[in-house]
């Protein structure tokens, strides 16, 4: 047996047959094909099923009506609403048991086709705003319609965190730039006033690595001023004053409200409110709108027409 003979035979019994296969460039044209078939024909990846708020978020946002109400009262109103979509709508008013709420008789005049439907809410929602704001707010699986007092109140509250180390972020502040003599890496130093400069003289000319103070070294880039805890807590602040102030003012407990709290821990906002303050600080997620239903294929669809030329007189015969 040659030498290259035995190799081979070690080899195939060390690492198998397999191993020794023509590879993908060697095979045949058709078998490459195939394999481009085979790998686009696997089924891809279901998309993610969403939420039920993600749901009620998508027809809020997604589904559009038509209306035509003439002075009809806001109760009956938002009833035929609610059968022209797939969606449970409450609507809080001032005639049920809590007592407050949105004035049942209350005419809303309204004309508009094809209009989506948060837009027809709200334009709904200004004709109700006679003695107090109203709003509408996503709690659990429906959507909750009513004025802010009522739909802030705390059983409606919920506790959000909103993470806002990136907002507090401020980049140090160097005060001890280094300073390089390139030569003193060669052990040269032009004599002085050579091209038109000065150098120190060479016992106090400072050297790579030289200490220049206390903890520091030359070319170091210590001595940075860093901001102190103190510094992002002023910050922090600074952000909560501008949500209390801008976002709901009569909604917050430290501008005296009942409807929402707001602490600060570790770069992170701690929020208990209802909904609809929570969406104007963090928003909602994004929600696609939903895929068209595909229309099936009728029995006319499919049958293949045929024509006959007339007759002379101009009928057509029977088939």
């Amino acid at each position: 047996m040659t030498r290259n003979s035995l190799i081979l035979a070690v080899a195939v019994a060390v690492i198998g047959p397999a191993a020794l296969t023509p590879p993908a460039h060697a095979q045949t044209l058709d078998q490459r094909l195939d394999h481009v078939r085979r790998r686009h024909a696997a089924p891809t990846e279901a998309p993610r099923a969403l939420s039920t708020r993600e749901r009620v978020l998508q027809t809020v946002l997604h589904r559009t009506v038509d209306v035509d109400f003439n002075h009809t009262p806001v109760r009956d109103a938002f009833e035929t609403l609610q059968t022209m979509v797939d969606l449970q709508i409450v609507v809080r008013y001032a005639d049920d048991a809590v007592g407050h709420g949105i004035d049942p008789d209350t005419p809303i005049v309204l004309d508009v086709r094809h209009l989506p439907l948060v837009d027809v809410i709200e334009r709904m929602l200004e004709q109700c705003e006679a003695v107090e704001p109203c709003t509408w707010q996503i709690r659990r699986s429906y959507l909750e319609i009513g004025t802010k007092a009522r739909l802030g109140l705390p059983a409606a509250q919920e506790i959000r965190a909103y993470p806002i180390d990136d907002v507090l972020f401020q980049a140090p502040r160097y005060d001890n730039a280094p300073q390089f003599w390139l030569e003193s890496g060669y052990g040269y130093y032009p004599p002085a006033g050579a091209y038109g400069r000065t150098y120190a003289p060479s016992s106090i000319r400072p050297s790579v690595n030289r200490p220049v103070g206390p903890g520091q070294t030359y070319g170091s880039t210590l001595g940075a001023v860093v901001p102190s805890t103190a510094d992002r807590d002023d910050r922090a602040q600074s952000v909560m004053d501008l949500i209390t102030d801008l976002i709901e003012p009569q909604a917050w407990e430290a501008n005296g409200g009942t409807w929402a709290t707001l602490r600060y821990q570790d770069g992170v906002l701690i929020v208990r409110a209802p909904d609809f303050v929570h969406r104007q600080i963090g928003g909602y997620p994004h929600v696609a709108p939903p895929a068209p239903a595909m229309t099936p294929a009728t029995d006319a669809d499919s049958t293949p027409t045929t024509t006959t030329a007339p007759t002379a007189t101009g009928a057509t015969p029977t088939p």
